[in-house]
C-alpha cells in the first residue's frame, strides 16, 4: 500500500529521509547501540507554534488545567470538611 501511495504522491528528493545506520560500539564488556543523527538546529517559536497547531492546542491546555485543579480540590475537600465537622484547625 505504501508503494502505491508513494507512486501517486512522490516525495521531493530533498525531503526524503535517509536511512539511519546503526553502529555497534564495544567498550570493555559493554555494547552500545547508537544511531547516526543530524542536528536540525535550535527549537524556534515556529516549531512550538506548529506543535500546538497539530495538537489540541490552547483548548487542550485549558481542559488539562481545569482537570488538574479539580483533582486538587477533590483531594483537599474531605480534609476540609472533616476539619469543619470536628471543629479542629485545618493544619491538624
Amino acid at each position: 500500500m505504501e508503494k502505491e501511495w508513494t507512486e501517486k504522491c512522490p516525495v521531493p528528493e530533498d525531503q526524503k529521509e535517509k536511512p539511519q545506520s546503526l553502529a555497534l560500539k564495544k567498550t570493555n564488556s559493554e555494547i552500545k547501540l547508537t544511531a547516526d543523527e543530524t542536528d536540525h538546529g535550535p527549537v524556534e517559536f515556529k516549531d512550538i507554534r506548529n506543535f500546538f497547531s497539530f495538537s489540541s492546542g490552547l483548548p487542550g491546555l485549558v481542559i488539562f488545567g481545569i482537570i488538574a485543579i479539580s483533582c486538587s480540590v477533590m483531594q483537599m475537600a474531605p480534609t476540609y470538611i472533616m476539619s469543619i465537622w470536628t471543629e479542629l484547625p485545618l493544619a491538624e
